[in-house]
């Protein structure tokens, strides 16, 4: 749910890649930040692309950093 909240949409994008969510899907969950006041519609296009260029062996890094990282004191 934080990942929804986060002032830019990157936590989203690799999270949605990581678990493989089909682009509009994601279209969908970008509205809803839309919707809730998080982004502004102009963003849609940029968020979208981000999220294109994002592949998937970059999201599983970014994500087992992000795992690994959390669990340091």
């Amino acid at each position: 749910m934080a990942a929804l909240t986060q002032p830019n949409d990157f936590a989203l994008a690799i999270l949605c890649r990581y678990l493989g969510v089909h682009e509009r899907t994601y279209l969908s969950l970008v509205k809803l930040r839309i919707f809730k006041n998080i982004s502004k519609e102009t963003d849609v296009a940029e968020m979208v692309s981000n999220y294109r260029s994002i592949d998937k062996n970059s999201a599983d890094r970014a994500l087992r950093f992000h795992l690994i990282r959390a669990k340091m004191p």
